[in-house]
């Protein structure tokens, strides 16, 4: 007798669930530059720069001579305002719940599970694209040392915290110090470079592009991958006493291990030695998060060890689909110290929330006539950092 309709034939068995286009997710520069957060009620933030030279020595007098009073330097103030986002998600309708979700064995459809199901997804969905949101703010950070708050939905509000540039070959060659700089003969224009708010390290390039980290010009000398990298180290120690990773995207890194294993080979070997005196599970140290690779260790000859990663994570365009990576190549930087950044959360934009100030606020209401469910997320947030110039960022090629 045949096994017409059998149960084998019928109900088909679910293997696992496959992931479609699984993609590197970034969390790296909004976990690095920012450790915690806090909450303010008030409406804006102030920012105070002090630009006064105090470190200067007295000097021996004789006890009846004059001198020079004491002046108190001038300093910059910055008065800035929260961004806000939000996302919003509802209840399916009932076709959509009488289907199969994934991950479900079929025949086994439960309408108010699948909905209450759904709802959760959308809900990680949300809090995903705010973590993203917070993550390309982040990196614009990095890289100018200022971002742009702005959609066609959203006014414009620059958020500038005053890092120095180097704008011209010789400061280059003459300034001990260089937090940003263009080395490539291409303009790094910023996001908001063509609309009415300032321009923001946008200076650039060196005319012939001398110093554009190339394996040719490292070959013919002109350009200096290892002693950059020494120089950006230095830059964020002296001005926040503890940097700790380098940032290299593909090709600068590429380049950058050119130089090291042809011009300086003691680095190298020092390197060797460093890897072989931490331990695999300490090495990366610095964070496990998601769009980070380790390339190696550096030894600085100070007794300084600094990881080296390269940054591949992506991201989806949110109405186009096309991917694009977070942070795009040609960019080195050093990370300093995680507690000189500042998260800070304003209010909650919406009675439900008493206008309260707190990281997320989730909204729900009803529609009386379909009774379909429907949420908002709320945050109103400010990416800030006391001490810009330690977050050194060079586009090199």
């Amino acid at each position: 007798m045949s096994e017409f309709l059998s149960p084998f034939a019928t109900a088909k068995f679910l293997e696992g669930v496959l992931e479609a286009l699984p993609v590197v997710r970034g969390n790296f520069f909004q976990t690095s530059l920012f450790s915690g957060f806090e909450t303010r009620d008030t409406k804006t933030v102030n920012f105070d720069q002090d630009f006064a030279v105090n470190n200067v020595s007295a000097m021996f007098v004789n006890a009846k001579a004059d001198v020079t009073p004491i002046e108190l330097g001038t300093y910059g103030h910055k008065e800035l305002y929260f961004a806000y986002t939000k996302e919003g998600w509802s209840d399916d309708d009932f076709d959509t719940l009488n289907q199969r979700q994934i991950g479900q064995a079929f025949g086994q459809v439960n309408v108010l599970a699948n909905n209450l199901v759904n709802l959760q997804r959308k809900a990680a969905i949300a809090e995903l694209r705010i973590q993203n949101l917070f993550e390309v703010t982040s990196t614009n950070l990095a890289k100018y040392g200022s971002y742009l708050a702005y959609s066609e939905k959203h006014p414009k509000v620059l958020y500038d915290f005053g890092r120095d540039v180097i704008t011209t070959a010789a400061n280059l060659t003459s300034k001990e110090l260089i937090p940003s700089v263009n080395l490539t003969t291409t303009a790094v224009t910023t996001p908001w470079a063509t609309t009415s708010m300032p321009v923001v390290a946008t200076s650039g390039g060196f005319t012939a592009g001398d110093k554009m980290w190339t394996k040719a010009k490292v070959t013919a000398g002109s350009a200096t991958p290892w002693l950059d990298v020494v120089k950006m180290v230095q830059t964020s120690r002296r001005y926040s006493g503890s940097p700790q990773a380098i940032i290299m995207q593909a090709t600068p890194y590429n380049v950058f291990n050119f130089d090291v294993e042809t011009n300086y080979k003691d680095a190298a070997s020092l390197t060797v030695q460093a890897l072989l005196n931490i331990s695999r599970d300490v090495l990366p140290q610095i964070k496990n998060v998601d769009g980070l690779t380790f390339r190696r260790n550096i030894s600085l000859g100070d007794g300084t060890v600094l990881p080296v990663y390269t940054y591949e994570a992506k991201l989806n365009d949110r109405t186009s689909g096309v991917e694009a990576a977070i942070l795009e190549d040609g960019w080195v930087m050093v990370i300093p110290a995680s507690n000189l950044g500042k998260k800070i959360y304003g209010r909650i934009q919406h009675k439900a929330a008493q206008f309260a100030a707190m990281p997320r606020f989730v909204h729900r209401w009803t529609d009386g006539k379909t009774m379909t469910d429907e949420y908002e997320m709320h945050s109103s947030f400010l990416l800030g950092h006391t001490k810009i110039n330690s977050l050194v960022s060079w586009k090199v090629s």
